[in-house]
């Protein structure tokens, strides 16, 4: 999906390990964007080496933002199953 946004918050770059589902180690570098639309607030993350080419973006000027939306399930230590909505930057271009 596409959306016009505007950037209420960028986070800072940061590396997440965890345990893929063969119990091996694994690792996941991402940013965080809080975006607004209007009405609508939204938490968006790109993930991987792409992460790690994002500038600074400007606060003051609106985006077209290519997002998808990615559902997750696992099973937690407790063995009950969690589930999770993520929302992904594909790509975010100034207008």
């Amino acid at each position: 999906m596409e959306i016009i946004a505007r950037i209420v918050e960028q986070q800072p770059l940061r590396t997440e390990e965890y345990k893929d589902r063969q119990g091996q180690k694994q690792s996941l570098t991402k940013m965080g964007f809080k975006l607004a639309t209007g009405g609508h607030n939204y938490y968006a993350e790109v993930v991987g080496e792409a992460a790690t080419r994002i500038p600074t973006l400007d606060r003051s000027v609106y985006y077209l933002v290519n997002l998808t939306l990615r559902r997750s399930d696992w099973v937690g230590q407790d063995g009950r199953t969690r589930y999770s909505n993520d929302l992904r930057i594909n790509s975010i271009h100034p207008l």
